[in-house]
């Protein structure tokens, strides 16, 4: 059984979005069954989705004049890769962003938007949960928890949330610590969905889904029983999709919508309230089947592949047909009866479709990423050189290696005089870093290249002070250097803010170890400082104080200069005073 996670609804059932196993992402509008935009990940980035979860409808102002402030809302679509990137897709404005610039090292398997602080939670195949603002991108937090792959995730509220791999694990998210543990499933658990009644703040319940398992099981949070669900909804053969209505009361049921490979869709209406006796059994079935043409007088079933309850539940939008071109209608299912079969024409594929658009991705610094990883500004969309090995820089670090970066005659120069990448060594590939605990003991941290690197993004991205200072201070010079290496790009604006500010601090330590991370990030990234332009004021701020360091070094070696010269002249004045007086003593002795 593998329940769909690369097809779902938006919130209110406006959109709907597919990513196909050759990495083409199409997105319908389904009030007018018209694909509103196809764009190919795959050939354009080498993404494959694994994972798409709709995320918030941002609104901002639209200020035209002083008296005109319209909101433009925002739609967006957040996507997981086979290869643990998270992207956030902007439907309105139609680009994409690589806003989560430190992800996981193995595909991401579930995303889960959480309204109410903003927040987008993931989990992976690296047995890891990470916790991101979804406006910035920032990391909030990220650690492992399971010794399994995670396969779901699910917010319970503001502090509870559920991860799944073949057991539930119940979690505290600020303390990131196991409230529980529910372990009544023997296989991989596909799908967790929180289901909260509102009649008491303790009646937390959540559904689970697992492979091979011919049904839907209810837990409660708060049970002592930790191995038996409370209930079951009965299913007759695989499930295909999943939506439930996150809230219910004794007044509103619970709504549950259930659609089986077979193409027919249950539909749920129960209370949970504590242990059921019996197998809970759908309260109506939704089939859906073609008229009858001129050729044959049979009708045929049309599957259904997805639904989403609308809003105020009496309805349930369903797409059904084939999911290259899909048809989309929403279903009355207030007074739906035990069996309702809807008779649909055959949809006839339109030809207004988009045409297939090359992706193009850019961080949350506004640059774009080029399909090899380089990066250039905003304004040019071209891809930027490829990185070639530096030559090694002089062993005492100074300002020409600052002043070659905002020079581009003395850029285009050192260029030439580079090495052919083909008779250089090769430098480690670099990539994304999976973001450890920061718990680590300092020892293991300063220790090994991998743990500097992690710990170092992880403090640049949650501002940990304490883990900043214990990176950066560090002068090993073998460990600098593999660290740097393996930095993600998108990390070096703040890295080089961070060392700017450690090199205008009076303490010799930091200044010290600073002006070595700073000779490495340079040495080793001059092709993308070059061409980043958002880099170009820190860039700046360096070399400015570069100068001033090397005009106070001059004015003091002067001044030692001018020390040195007056002592010599005290001593030539004291040895001509000597010579007088002994030429003196003589002639009067004469």
């Amino acid at each position: 059984m593998q329940v769909q996670k690369k097809a779902v609804f938006s919130p209110n059932g406006e959109y709907f979005a597919f990513a196909d196993g050759q990495g083409l992402l199409k997105i319908w509008d389904t009030s007018s069954n018209i694909v509103k935009k196809q764009h190919a990940l795959h050939s354009s980035v080498n993404f494959v989705c694994s994972s798409l979860t709709w995320g918030p409808s941002i609104e901002k102002n639209s200020k035209e004049n002083s008296d005109d402030i319209r909101p433009l809302e925002h739609q967006c679509l957040i996507i997981g890769t086979e290869t643990g990137e998270v992207l956030l897709y902007d439907l309105i404005a139609d680009k994409f962003c690589s806003l989560f610039v430190t992800s996981h090292s193995d595909a991401v398997t579930d995303l889960c938007w959480y309204a109410d602080t903003n927040s987008l939670f993931s989990c992976s195949k690296d047995q890891s949960i990470a916790i991101w603002d979804v406006v910035s991108g920032k990391l909030i937090s990220k650690w492992q928890a399971d010794d399994e792959p995670l396969h779901s995730i699910c917010v319970i509220d503001s502090n509870n949330m559920l991860s799944a791999s073949t057991s539930i694990l119940w979690w505290n998210i600020e303390e990131q610590t196991v409230i529980k543990k529910f372990s009544g499933h023997d296989s991989q658990i596909l799908t967790l969905l929180p289901a909260i009644s509102t009649d008491k703040s303790s009646n937390s319940y959540f559904l689970s889904v697992a492979g091979g398992e011919s049904k839907i099981s209810a837990w409660r949070l708060h049970a002592k029983n930790s191995v038996n669900a409370v209930a079951s909804f009965n299913l007759p053969d695989d499930l295909l999709g999943i939506d439930v209505t996150r809230f219910f009361s004794k007044e509103n049921p619970l709504l549950l919508s259930a659609v089986m490979k077979s193409g027919a869709l249950l539909l749920f209406k129960h209370v949970l309230n504590g242990r059921t006796r019996k197998n809970l059994m759908p309260q109506s079935t939704l089939c859906i089947t073609s008229k009858p043409t001129g050729n044959t007088t049979k009708s045929s079933s049309i599957p259904i592949i997805a639904s989403k309850f609308t809003d105020n539940s009496s309805s349930c939008v369903v797409a059904y047909g084939d999911i290259e071109n899909p048809v989309f209608e929403k279903v009355n299912i207030e007074d739906c009866p035990k069996n309702l079969t809807l008779s649909r024409d055959k949809h006839v594929v339109q030809n207004n479709s988009p045409e297939i658009s090359q992706v193009k991705i850019y961080n949350k610094l506004g640059e774009y990423i080029s399909a090899n990883g380089n990066v250039s500004s905003l304004s040019s969309l071209h891809s930027s050189p490829k990185r070639r090995k530096q030559k090694d820089p002089d062993e005492n670090f100074d300002s020409s290696q600052a002043e070659k970066l905002t020079n581009h005659n003395d850029l285009s120069e050192e260029h030439d005089e580079m090495p052919n990448m083909s008779t250089s060594k090769k430098k480690p590939q670099r990539k994304v870093l999976p973001v450890k605990n920061y718990k680590i003991k300092k020892e293991t941290i300063l220790s090994d290249p991998t743990n500097m690197a992690n710990s170092l993004v992880q403090g640049l991205q949650t501002e940990n002070r304490a883990l900043l200072n214990m990176v950066l201070l560090c002068s090993d010079d073998r460990l600098i250097r593999e660290s740097v290496v393996l930095l993600p790009l998108e990390c070096l604006k703040s890295l080089l803010t961070e060392i700017h500010s450690k090199l205008i601090n009076p303490e010799e330590r930091s200044i010290y170890s600073s002006r070595k991370w700073l000779k490495e990030i340079l040495s080793n990234n001059i092709e993308y400082l070059r061409n980043c332009q958002e880099l170009q004021n820190i860039l700046n701020q360096l070399k400015d104080f570069i100068d001033q360091q090397r005009v106070s070094d001059t004015l003091t070696k002067l001044s030692k200069l001018k020390g040195l010269l007056h002592l010599q002249r005290i001593q030539l004045s004291s040895i001509n005073c000597d010579s007088s007086d002994s030429d003196t003593q003589e002639s009067m002795e004469t």
